[in-house]
């Protein structure tokens, strides 16, 4: 539980659900013995979500679409300069044809941290050799900032982590839509999967080592706090990571 693993391990700012809202949990040992124990405030706690979510890899997968585009723009370059004018045009085509899908698939997402992350993890995943895939059906409407933050939060790690275990055969398919009860949220991927003992919400469970596992646990707490849930399962080949957020938070 969230209270087992505060009490035995040092923590800084771990988002603990209470009361339906979030606060923060720093704990610190002394040098003496016992530990330092201290939580935060609400406002502290959307701060929080700046930090825990994935602001970092926002910006990292927004460079890497600068990169992306960078790349490109050398090898039209290089092919004018070789008087390859019909390779350059055909660069050219594939960098048009693949910014006309992405923007078809992101018509509908209204939020815009959102599509901007999706639009940055695509340029990464290209980079990678890794196939990823937004459905042009998903849609997303506008969040409040809480709500952003759990959503991007959680796209982003359910992404970045299918990355970090696919190889240039891996592919990733994102799907997001409103039914009756809210907004659900779905990244699968064709990689090896989530052993059968292992909770990845769980703090501390992982499969990448020591000191690792903290991200999903900390996208549960951000997810819960605004009244929704994370789940995964295996559907044949898929390993399937989602997320859903309650109609009545959503404001829609």
């Amino acid at each position: 539980t969230d209270a087992t693993f505060i009490a035995k391990a040092e923590v800084r700012r771990w988002p603990l659900p209470l009361g339906g809202r979030v606060v923060l949990v720093n704990v610190t040992p002394l040098a003496g013995g016992g530990r330092l124990v201290a939580f935060t405030d609400r406002e502290e706690a959307t701060r929080l979500a700046e930090q825990l979510t994935d602001t970092r890899r926002f910006v990292d997968a927004v460079r890497a679409r600068a990169h992306e585009y960078g790349n490109r723009l050398h090898i039209i370059a290089g092919f004018l300069q070789l008087g390859q004018s019909s390779e350059a045009l055909r660069v050219i085509q594939e960098e048009l044809d693949a910014e006309a899908g992405l923007n078809q698939a992101l018509s509908g997402i209204a939020e815009p941290r959102v599509a901007a992350l999706l639009a940055g993890k695509v340029a990464r995943a290209h980079e990678l050799r890794v196939a990823l895939s937004i459905s042009p059906e998903s849609e997303v409407p506008p969040l409040t900032p809480v709500q952003s933050d759990a959503l991007v939060t959680a796209l982003g790690n359910y992404i970045e982590n299918a990355l970090d275990v696919l190889d240039e055969a891996g592919e990733v398919r994102v799907d997001i839509g409103l039914d009756p009860d809210g907004l659900s949220a779905e990244v699968r991927d064709n990689g090896p999967g989530v052993p059968a003992n292992l909770n990845p919400f769980t703090a501390g469970q992982t499969t990448k080592g020591r000191g690792r596992g903290h991200g999903l646990a900390g996208v549960a707490a951000l997810v819960q706090a605004v009244g929704g849930e994370v789940w995964h399962e295996r559907q044949g080949r898929w390993t399937v990571f989602g997320v859903n957020l309650p109609l009545d938070s959503l404001g829609v």
